[in-house]
């Protein structure tokens, strides 16, 4: 009766008459309907296995938090909110639920993959197909939001993509709102906000079938749309080897206790009550999906080879090792192979990269180095933002130190953590932070881990800050953040060179700003391919209107830009010096194969010793669940 009552009123603000509005609504409802047909389930699932075992050797899972899963489904509506990097996400996660025996979940899927064949199989499999735009469509919102409260008060549970489409960069996006605005609004309905349960769900493959093709539109190429064809050639991609697949779950989150989610704040003045709290737990689920993600060695080699020109398979074992123990120092667990030999997990890293060629070998023997393939830079940016996040603090960190280290000695310590809070406002749109007190605790650990006195060591000044930098490679800096920076360079320089005035879109600075970045890299001003990539600009943009760069879509103040650059171009330096350090540290012995003797752990960089103490498990069975170390 409510939901009569809410279309007779949308029929008379539309101006319809109540019946054409009544069909409009049995026409959408008939779009969204999903279902969980038993015999559906089991067939496709089988099929969805089949297919997932040719490409990837298992599920890496803590049974932990499979446990809590259990308990939480069986009294609660549960809203499971994804990472969104390839087609077959919501398909692992529905296999992973069936393994285990736990209630199936309705998906949201994009009305774009409702086509013949696949679209009624999913449909029978509990997707619920959405259009892609609805904004000034008030019955559509009105079904939708009806559906999901018919669907929440049977206790039904849910997921979907929060970025709401496939990441192009290897990062988090930016979340979007509307899935989970009417799941929110569906509780609020029933009258008890607290009836869904909201989890973060991190899925980290080893490789990605998806990523030659997500790459490629960073650039500007044309999506392909999806059909029997596009299917077909997708499911032939399947039959590769792409590693193994890491699910985490972050802890849940309700709506009755969302907490002061980080970098939302700012937003208060500009929105209503409901509408913030609304952003605070959109914000607060991608953070804790980023402390819940795996980090894989693939990822790490990826991000140590983009930091250099080449580096032998030693090299990679000593760098690689030292990140693993810089990630697990701050964050336990979250590294996969941390607990295995890192030459054997070097190894099949390599191989799995190179299979795609990702990356390449030059040379053979004792002399082979391995190199990005140039071709597919923008491949290995992708894999390497898949755990880069967890290197942000420290980043952030030897940029600090370099910088407070030319103060005056008393202001040394003030200064470094200046810096360090600009250094988190200015690169706001490319990660997600913990609140302020938590993150100044973060970087304190970060610190310590780095040097218990460092406070002593700054205040001693440059010499002794760049010593201690040289002596903990490699350095993350520059393969962090160096693409956002000239990301940010290339930003500027297009605001300067726009008609004062023209007021500026959006769509047509990011096309401006494309043609502008390619120029400067012809010209040599920057060498980052990712930098004058769409996705990067639109963050660009983005931190522009923020820092007033541009204002009401005009060109801002020319002082205000030149600030700006000003500020680039002292960071710029600081990460030349950082590469000088990196760069100039002496050459590696090559390791030996590595047992779990004595003499063998004595030999290892200190980082790496406890990488190396367990040895590597047999390989599962396809496709069985592995626990996680």
């Amino acid at each position: 009766p409510a939901f009569k009552a809410t279309l007779k009123q949308l029929a008379l603000r539309e101006g319809i008459p109540p019946r054409k509005a009544r069909k409009k609504a049995e026409k959408y409802l008939d779009e969204m309907h999903a279902t969980h047909n038993p015999l559906v389930d089991v067939l496709t699932g089988q099929g969805y296995n089949l297919i997932l075992s040719q490409a990837f050797d298992h599920f890496d899972v803590v049974p932990e938090q499979i446990d809590q899963l259990r308990r939480l489904m069986r009294t609660k509506s549960v809203a499971f909110v994804v990472t969104h990097k390839t087609y077959i996400d919501t398909i692992v996660l529905s296999v992973l639920l069936d393994k285990h025996n736990l209630p199936s979940a309705y998906t949201f899927a994009g009305i774009n993959l409702d086509f013949i064949g696949l679209g009624s199989i999913l449909r029978r499999m509990g997707a619920i197909f959405i259009r892609r735009s609805f904004k000034n469509n008030p019955i559509y919102k009105a079904v939708l939001r009806q559906y999901i409260a018919h669907l929440v008060s049977q206790r039904a549970s849910f997921m979907w993509a929060i970025e709401g489409t496939r990441s192009r960069t290897g990062k988090l996006l930016w979340p979007r709102l509307g899935i989970l605005k009417y799941v929110v609004d569906a509780s609020r309905q029933l009258g008890d906000a607290d009836s869904v349960a909201y989890v973060p769900v991190s899925l980290t493959y080893d490789q990605i079938p998806d990523v030659p093709g997500l790459t490629a539109e960073r650039t500007g190429n044309e999506k392909k749309g999806e059909g029997v064809g596009w299917l077909v050639n997708y499911l032939n991609k399947m039959r590769s080897d792409f590693g193994r697949i890491a699910v985490r779950f972050g802890d849940p989150v309700s709506l009755a206790d969302t907490p002061s989610a980080p970098e939302a704040a700012h937003i208060a003045a500009q929105f209503s009550a409901d509408q913030v709290k609304l952003q605070k737990l959109a914000f607060e689920l991608a953070y804790r999906i980023n402390q819940a993600t795996a980090v894989t060695t693939t990822s790490l080699v990826c991000i140590t080879l983009l930091g250099q020109f080449a580096a032998r398979k030693a090299e990679l074992e000593a760098d690689v090792s030292r990140l693993m123990h810089l990630i697990n120092t701050q964050r336990p667990g979250a590294v996969l192979e941390f607990n295995q030999p890192i030459d054997q997990s070097i190894s099949k890293a390599l191989d799995l990269l190179i299979s795609t060629d990702v990356i390449e070998q030059r040379g053979f023997g004792l002399d082979a180095r391995y190199a990005v393939k140039a071709g597919n830079y923008l491949q290995a940016v992708y894999y390497a933002n898949m755990s880069i996040h967890l290197l942000v603090n420290r980043a952030f960190c030897e940029i600090a130190l370099l910088r407070s280290a030319e103060k005056a000695p008393d202001k040394r310590l003030l200064s470094f953590w200046a810096e360090i809070m600009r250094l988190r406002d200015l690169f706001k749109y490319e990660f997600f932070y913990s609140k302020k007190p938590v993150f100044s605790d973060e970087i304190e650990a970060e610190m310590q881990a780095l040097a218990p006195n460092w406070q002593q060591i700054l205040g001693e000044g440059r010499d002794a800050v760049e010593t201690l930098l040289s002596d903990h490679q490699p350095l993350v800096a520059y393969a962090v953040l160096d693409p956002y920076l000239e990301t940010y360079k290339v930003t500027a320089h297009t605001i300067q060179q726009w008609p004062r005035t023209q007021p500026i879109d959006k769509s047509s600075f990011i096309d401006r700003a494309i043609a502008l970045g390619e120029e400067l890299r012809w010209k040599g001003d920057i060498q980052r391919i990712e930098t004058i990539s769409k996705p990067f600009l639109g963050n660009g943009y983005l931190l522009a209107e923020n820092k007033q760069l541009i204002v009401d879509s005009m060109v801002g103040e020319t002082a205000t830009i030149e600030r700006f650059q000003s500020k680039l171009t002292e960071i710029s330096d600081l990460m030349r010096d950082l590469q000088t350090l990196q760069t100039d540290r002496p050459p590696l012995p090559l390791l030996p194969v590595l047992g779990d003797s004595a003499e063998n752990l004595a030999s290892l960089p200190p980082s790496c010793a406890t990488c190396t103490t367990v040895p590597t498990a047999p390989k599962s069975p396809p496709f069985l669940t592995s626990t996680a170390p």
